[in-house]
């Protein structure tokens, strides 16, 4: 299990996990995932937090940015199928990002 912060307005993005299934949950706050397929041609937008619980599986192989968009700071909930490894993971900078999507 990993658990991380987002402040409200703050983007985070964009990253690919190789090998880890991500199970994400938001019990403080809201948070507004976006998923883009590896090659770039479909995108999802989804919103989970106190105002809509859920738990969304995200396989490998899926770009993924998040954005807080409560007043107060959010916290996520990641219930991975593997331990964190830097190696089997992708980032690509916001500003690098092959699509533009607004978040």
């Amino acid at each position: 299990a990993y658990f991380s912060f987002i402040e409200s307005n703050f983007v985070k993005g964009w990253k690919l996990h190789k090998k880890m299934n991500l199970n994400l949950c938001v019990p403080i706050g809201i948070v507004k995932f976006v998923f883009v397929s590896n090659d770039f041609k479909n995108h999802k937008t989804f919103q989970l937090g106190e105002e809509n619980y859920g738990r969304l599986n995200v396989p490998p192989n899926i770009w993924y940015s998040f954005k807080g968009i409560s007043d107060q700071k959010s916290l996520i909930l990641n219930l991975s199928s593997i331990e964190h490894d830097e190696k089997e993971v992708n980032n690509i900078k916001l500003d690098k990002f092959p699509l533009k999507i607004k978040l």
